[in-house]
């Protein structure tokens, strides 16, 4: 049995509002969808935030869209990911989410 390490937990607000997009070569079909939720996460003092990108897909993703909009209070669980272009380019890290609770309204 294998153990996942890859949490994480976070909580901030959303810098934009959240909006679907589907993957490259899956236009017009409508299952597979994902959003990007912008996270805003404060560290207090005068210290500026710190910004992380959340990929969300299919029903979790549509429910965003749906509830969420700019300066929404959202807690996060899930995995770090990174993905690469191409071989020169630097790596994107991101969140996958594994769930999004809605923890407020706006700010």
């Amino acid at each position: 049995m294998s153990i996942n390490t890859n949490v994480v937990v976070v909580s901030g607000r959303l810098t934009h509002d959240p909006k679907l997009y589907e993957p490259e070569g899956s236009e017009g079909q409508g299952e597979n969808v994902y959003a990007i939720l912008r996270l805003a996460i404060n560290r207090g003092d005068d210290l500026e935030p710190i910004y992380y990108d959340v990929k969300c897909w299919n029903g979790l993703a549509r429910a965003c869209v749906e509830y969420q909009e700019k300066g929404s209070l959202v807690v996060v669980s899930g995995r770090l990911d990174q993905f690469k272009k191409g071989r020169d380019e630097n790596p994107w890290n991101y969140i996958t989410a594994e769930s999004v609770e809605f923890a407020g309204g706006r700010a």
